[in-house]
């Protein structure tokens, strides 16, 4: 399951920046289209597959909605191992990264490969998602890519401080939602872990040192 989910977000990922390369099309069009049509075609296949005799739908579920009490060890040391090789290519590559996030007609100009180091982001994140399936589920794995990024921007304009904050923002969120979910009954972690991340983010939206409401006044 999870080698299928891979090689779904590497097909999806190259039509992605194939739609996003035409004139008029634009690359938010194209993630909203290949997200929409991928998603829809998964439910579709998922339908199919319940009325097979053989292989039914077992595990299926999880990877929708995550299951992290039914992680198997191997799962969780994969997972550690995507995470230290997304650290490392980060870390490399931040200065290339920031240049071609914030000015890409300059880092074109500078001789910096944009369109690799686009596809190489949005594999990263390809990654990063399908690591989280077996915790979050599909849905929920993308608010994580989201929200602590989204929440650390208002804490810094300098893209270093910016990833150490989100990835400090997720660890936080990832340990505080699997601890409520196991103190709470009936709590499932995924959601749980996305909720505390968004409560990080609306204090972040208000007290931000950089952009918050009444932190950015400071």
């Amino acid at each position: 399951l999870m080698g299928g989910a891979g090689l779904a977000a590497l097909l999806s990922l190259g039509a992605i920046e194939w739609l996003g390369r035409r004139p008029r099309v634009g690359h938010d069009t194209a993630t909203a289209a290949v997200l929409a049509a991928g998603f829809g075609l998964g439910l579709a296949l998922m339908s199919v597959v319940q009325t097979l005799a053989v292989g039914r739908q077992a595990g299926l579920e999880s990877l929708l909605f995550g299951s992290a009490a039914g992680m198997l060890p191997a799962e969780a040391q994969m997972m550690a191992g995507l995470a230290v090789l997304v650290l490392a290519v980060v870390a490399l590559l931040l200065k290339e990264f920031s240049a071609v996030a914030f000015d890409p007609d300059f880092a074109a100009t500078v001789g910096l490969p944009v369109a690799r180091l686009d596809a190489l982001v949005a594999l990263v994140c390809a990654v990063v998602v399908v690591a989280a399936l077996p915790i979050a589920g599909f849905v929920l794995a993308v608010a994580l890519v989201v929200i602590p990024p989204a929440a650390a921007r208002f804490w810094s304009d300098r893209a270093g401080t910016v990833v150490a904050v989100a990835a400090g923002l997720g660890a936080v969120s990832a340990f505080t939602g699997a601890a409520l979910s196991a103190v709470l009954a009936d709590t499932p972690t995924g959601p749980a872990i996305v909720l505390v991340a968004a409560a990080l983010f609306a204090l972040s939206l208000v007290f931000g040192r950089a952009r918050g409401l009444l932190g950015g006044r400071v």
